[in-house]
């Protein structure tokens, strides 16, 4: 799988959880971070739901979970911004430090990489998120082109959706 192949299925599939799983997965096969997941803000934008999470240790995807903006605001705030998070060390970054009892700890997670979706008008709707566990990453130029070309294929279809 390439970016390529993403762009095709997204213009054969559209938005799908086909799209979202290949998207998923190809983060981590091509960067090696341990997890990658779509997330979309719900209808009344007070959090967000995960479509789908991609984790490589047991090869398997998982969705449906929540995150609402009154557990976590600092991460929230800077979501709105439309900025892309670069957490090297997660539990001590300012805009995530919130999840680290309830989310980064049981998961075993110490980094997080986190772009903006933005639909064709510029709104964020939503965030790719890339998460590496068991030890700190530093993300990387070629981790975050990665990550925002994603973001761009699924913001592209939002238009229409």
């Amino acid at each position: 799988m390439n970016i390529e192949n993403l762009e095709q299925l997204s213009r054969e599939k559209g938005l799908c959880l086909e799209l979202y799983e290949a998207i998923a997965s190809y983060i981590v096969n091509e960067r090696g971070n341990t997890r990658s997941s779509v997330w979309y803000y719900n209808k009344h934008r007070s959090g967000i739901e995960c479509k789908t999470l991609f984790d490589n240790r047991g090869k398997d995807f998982i969705s449906g979970f929540f995150i609402y903006e009154e557990d976590c605001p600092a991460y929230f705030a800077e979501l709105a911004e439309g900025r892309t998070i670069i957490a090297n060390n997660a539990r001590q970054y300012p805009a995530t430090e919130d999840f680290t009892d309830g989310y980064f700890e049981p998961n075993e997670i110490f980094s997080l990489l986190d772009v903006p979706i933005r639909d064709t008008t510029g709104i964020v709707r939503g965030v790719i998120c890339c998460e590496h566990c068991e030890e700190l990453r530093y993300w990387g130029k070629e981790d975050i082109k990665i990550a925002e070309e994603t973001a761009k294929i699924i913001g592209d279809l939002l238009e229409v959706a």
